[in-house]
Formats: structure tokens, C-alpha cells, sequence
């Protein structure tokens, strides 16, 4: 039998190596089915119907071995253009499939020098080490295409002569997992490729593009740490998702206040200022200025001179302070010792008013406060919200004018390194969806009326308020600060 030339690999290599298919294991689709290509090609060649022309000229070569050379001959005859117009659609998809291409980093990190790519496909190798190269692959590899080599099993005894398989890793429960069983092969299936429960649900009630953004971010990273990845995971389905929405409604509310200048508290506020600037082209309208507003209870009550110079300079009347949770107590205890009346602050989470707090000063009414999600909401837990939306530094304790400038206090950050790392996990994934946010239409989502996105934030953070990996992580270090907190403000007792 005549040995297979397998570009990039020695012709006897003399160990063990993976083999991986290539399309939904290495590199998937951003539009996440083939179809996504073909729409995305009839709005860029404006084109009507080109999509269906597209499907049909491949299912017109029914069983037979293709290329995509033979796809164009038949998309020519079909749409009556002369081949050259074909020809250069054909191009028009290598390139669309290029602006599509996303990296499944979780499979791309098992990859080694050496290992061997395997894919049964219509585009030639050249093009799909094109993709893979989009897609960040640098391992010198070989990569061998066939049109049915996989899924009718004629490869398979044939590497063997050659090779030996250590284990071949696929998506297909077919052509990657029963057929090269059958010969022998040590096999893994993966399906992280596939829409998760969350992004399922998005695509079912017509959210494909907050779907999509989700997908791409979760395949995007990776990290082996299973804690750290499981946080990951719950920032990217669940955190992202809540502020994003969250940030449709803080934009129309501002509109209707005519606020132009939106302060994001820290510090729980440090993931969504990055996101709602992301989502800059999708909200529309004149550019708001965004500002972190540096701010905790402890330099809200205290008031300090040099704090209430600082956040005086800040809360104008056209100022609006943005909140992930809180009752609004000490906001608008802030606001009456700076001798300021109705501003306006928006949450994710109205609280119910504390009754401690309460019976230290009751909240004046200084500020009309907004939320997304009313105290009466039953089962959310807000401290689980904090906690997937941590900062990287300590709690803001004052401010200290420096010249012309204002410099934050900080107390000091007591979280052990291993928190440290977790919370920098999370800051990744966080910064993925923003990543892709910033160039991805959301059309759906904008669609959507305040009522309608207010309940879908409520069942995101009811998803959120059960991820008890949160509080084994972080929950010890979380109710030590805010009993030093609560210390500070002599709420507590100092032997408490």
C-alpha cells in the first residue's frame, strides 16, 4: 500500500503522536454553523438568495468527493454568472471564513509540535492552515485532508501503518469517535464547541447575537486550574451577561434624566465600567463620559475634607452614580454632607434598607435611586454578585490632593495570592466578552424593552446566586472585610 504523504511530518516519526480534527475541536465558527458563512456572504455581496444557491449547489454533489472548487462550478451554473464571478466568490467564502474563524483554546493548548491534524473537508489545506494560523496555532504540525477519509474510515488503517496514535481527539461521534475505535485508536470526544445551557436558551428566545458573544468568549480562554476556569465560566455565562443588559438600561435611564456624565463606583464597579465603554457602539447616541469613581462606605460616611473636595467636584447635577448593589444608605449620606439634593443612582440590585445601618442615621432623602432589580426580588444573593466582580485592589478608604490632583487611598488588599490569582481569572474572561463586545453588533438585545430586560437580568442572577463555588473561593476573606468594615463605621464592636 502506498503511504500517505502527510505534510509537515517526518515520514517514520519515532514516537506517539495526537491526532485532532480540525473544525469544532481546533477552530469553530463565530456564526457557529456553516449557514453563518453563506449569510454573511449574500450581505457582503449583496447578493439575494445567495445563501440557498450556496447549500444547494453542494447538496447537488451528493455523496461524491468535492472540493470547493466543484461547489463554485455548480453555484456558476445555478446562478448563471460566468465562472470568474464563481470563482471569485469562492475567495469571498475563504475570506469569510477567515473573519468567522474562533480559537477553542481549551483544544489548541494539547496541541504539540509533531501531532497530526486530520480533517474531512471541502477547503484545501492551504486554507485551513489559514485558518488555523488566524487562529493562533504555532506548532509545527501535519495536517492531512481528505473529502470522507474520516467518516468513511478508509484513513484510519492507513495512519496506522505509518503511525502510531497516542489518542485522536474529535467532535464527530462518528467520523472522530466510532470509526477510528473501530481500527484500534484511542479516542476523546469533545463538544465544547456546542452552545452551552445559557447560550441555548439565548439562541431559543431570539438572542442569537448575545449567544454568540457568550460562545466565542467561553471557547476564547482557557486555564487548567478547574476552580479558576468554573469562575471564568460564571463571569463569561452569567456576570457579563447581567451587566451587559444591565447597561441598556443605565443608558436609557440616563437619557431620560439628560445625565452626561456617569460615575462607576468602585470598586465593584471596576469590570462594568470596562464593559458598558466597549458597548459604546451598540448603545448609540452622544458618547457619555465615564469616570471610576473612586468610593466605599467607609469614604462616604467619614466624609474627610479632601473626599468631599473630590466627589463634590464629581456629583454635579447632570451626574448620575452608577452602583452594582446597595441600599442607597450611604450615597445619600454622602450627598447630605456635601449639602446636595436629588441625584440620581442606578443599580443592578436595590437593597432593602439595612436595619444596622439604620439605626446608625437614617437615610435622608437626598437621592432618587434607580435599580434593574427591586429589593423584592426573592433569591439572589448580592454577596455572590460582589464576589464574581471583584477588583484587583483594596477598598478606597479616602483621597489625598496631590497639586492639581486627587490620589486614592487604599487600605490595605489582605486576599491571600491563590484569591489574588482567582480574581485575575476572572478579570480574563470578564475581558473577552468586552473584547468581542466592542466590534459586535447587538441588534437583538438593543431591541429589547426595559421590562423584558429587566427579567432576564433577574434570571441570569438567580443562576448567579447559586454558583457556590463563589463563597468557597472567596466567601472567608469577604465576610473578614466587611466585618473590619463595619468596625471602621463603629457598626461593630471591635473584639466582634
Amino acid at each position: 500500500m502506498n503511504q500517505i504523504a502527510v505534510a509537515g511530518l517526518p515520514a517514520a516519526p519515532p514516537s506517539p503522536v495526537d491526532s485532532f480534527d480540525v473544525f469544532d475541536t481546533l477552530i469553530a465558527r463565530r456564526c457557529i454553523a456553516p449557514d453563518g458563512v453563506f449569510a454573511r456572504m449574500e450581505r457582503e455581496l449583496a447578493w439575494p438568495g445567495f445563501a440557498r444557491l450556496r447549500r444547494a449547489a453542494e447538496a447537488a454533489l451528493g455523496g461524491s468527493d468535492y472540493s470547493l472548487a466543484d461547489i463554485y462550478r455548480g453555484v456558476a451554473q445555478l446562478a448563471a454568472v460566468p465562472q470568474p464571478v464563481a470563482d471569485a466568490w469562492r475567495e469571498a467564502e475563504i475570506a469569510a471564513e477567515l473573519a468567522e474563524v474562533v480559537p477553542i483554546a481549551e483544544n489548541l493548548q494539547r496541541v504539540r509540535d509533531g501531532d497530526l491534524l486530520v480533517s474531512d473537508m471541502y477547503l484545501d489545506a492551504a486554507a485551513i492552515r489559514a485558518l488555523l494560523d488566524r487562529a493562533g496555532l504555532d506548532r509545527q504540525v501535519g495536517l492531512l485532508v481528505t473529502p470522507r477519509g474520516k467518516s468513511s474510515g478508509a484513513i484510519w488503517p492507513r495512519l496506522r501503518e505509518q503511525l502510531t496514535i497516542g489518542r485522536h481527539l474529535g467532535d464527530n461521534p462518528h467520523s472522530d469517535v466510532a470509526m477510528p475505535a473501530r481500527f484500534g485508536i484511542a479516542v476523546e470526544h469533545t463538544a465544547v464547541s456546542a452552545p452551552s445551557g445559557v447560550e441555548d436558551w439565548l439562541l431559543g428566545v431570539g438572542l442569537g447575537d448575545l449567544a454568540r458573544v457568550l460562545r466565542e468568549a467561553r471557547l476564547r480562554t482557557w486555564t487548567p486550574d478547574p476552580l479558576a476556569r468554573h469562575l471564568q465560566l460564571i463571569q463569561i455565562q452569567l456576570n457579563a451577561p447581567i451587566l451587559l443588559l444591565a447597561s441598556v438600561l443605565l443608558h436609557r435611564l440616563a437619557g431620560r434624566l439628560g445625565s452626561t456624565s456617569l460615575l462607576f463606583a468602585s470598586r465593584d464597579c471596576n469590570l462594568w465600567l470596562t464593559l458598558f465603554r466597549a458597548m459604546a457602539s451598540n448603545l448609540g447616541g452622544e458618547p457619555l463620559a465615564t469616570e471610576y469613581f473612586h468610593t466605599s462606605r467607609k469614604a462616604r460616611i467619614d466624609a474627610a475634607p479632601a473626599y468631599c473636595a473630590y466627589a463634590a467636584e464629581r456629583l454635579g447635577e447632570d451626574a448620575l452614580l452608577v452602583d452594582l448593589c446597595g441600599s442607597g444608605w450611604s450615597a445619600s449620606l454622602l450627598l447630605r454632607s456635601l449639602a446636595l439634593r436629588d441625584r440620581h443612582c442606578f443599580f443592578v440590585h436595590r437593597l432593602a434598607a439595612v436595619p444596622l445601618y439604620e439605626r446608625h442615621a437614617a437615610t435622608p432623602d437626598t437621592c432618587h435611586l434607580h435599580a434593574a432589580v427591586a429589593p423584592a426580588q426573592a433569591g439572589l444573593d448580592h454577596v455572590r454578585l460582589e464576589m464574581a466582580n471583584y477588583a484587583d485592589h483594596g477598598s478606597v478608604v479616602g483621597m489625598r490632593r496631590i497639586g492639581d490632583a486627587m490620589l486614592p487611598v487604599l487600605a490595605a488588599d489582605r486576599r491571600s495570592e491563590a484569591e489574588l490569582r482567582l480574581v485575575a481569572a476572572q478579570h480574563v474572561a470578564f475581558a473577552a466578552v468586552a473584547g468581542i463586545v466592542r466590534h459586535a453588533p447587538l441588534p437583538a438585545v438593543m431591541a429589547l424593552d426595559d421590562a423584558t430586560i429587566a427579567a432576564m437580568i433577574a434570571e441570569f442572577y438567580k443562576l448567579l446566586s447559586r454558583e457556590s463555588a463563589l463563597g468557597g473561593a472567596f466567601g472567608q476573606s469577604h465576610y473578614d472585610e466587611d466585618v473590619r468594615t463595619l468596625q471602621l463605621l463603629d457598626l461593630l464592636p471591635p473584639n466582634h
